[in-house]
């Protein structure tokens, strides 16, 4: 909750943390997020139909967890930014800022955790 509260605090609209990949596909079925920062293990499963829909979309994908980035890691997952947990919030934004259209957070953009 705590990268809820900071991505909020510096500007960002956020939607989540979706628990599920259900979840987070059925909030994606009617919004556009400008960016997704996604934990690569959801409950029963992993995030790649998340991002197999962020990609399909154009939508830069931020992996941010705790499981390394392995040989294994699936198709849809190979061209996101994977940040390893812990990472200092700085170098998140830092990272936010680089893959975000525009820069910067306008009219409080939305990124999906």
């Amino acid at each position: 909750m705590s990268l809820e509260a900071y991505l909020d605090e510096m500007g960002f609209a956020v939607a989540g943390p979706f628990a599920t990949d259900t979840d987070a596909l059925a909030w994606l079925a009617t919004n556009d997020p400008n960016l997704a920062i996604l934990d690569y293990r959801l409950g029963k499963g992993t995030c790649a139909d998340i991002a197999r829909e962020l990609n399909a979309r154009g939508i830069p994908v931020i992996v941010y967890s705790a499981t390394p980035r392995g040989g294994d890691v699936p198709p849809e997952l190979q061209a996101a930014c994977w940040l390893e947990k812990p990472v200092p919030r700085s170098a998140l934004l830092k990272v936010v800022m680089e893959l975000l259209p525009g820069g910067v957070p306008q009219e409080r953009r939305t990124a999906s955790t």
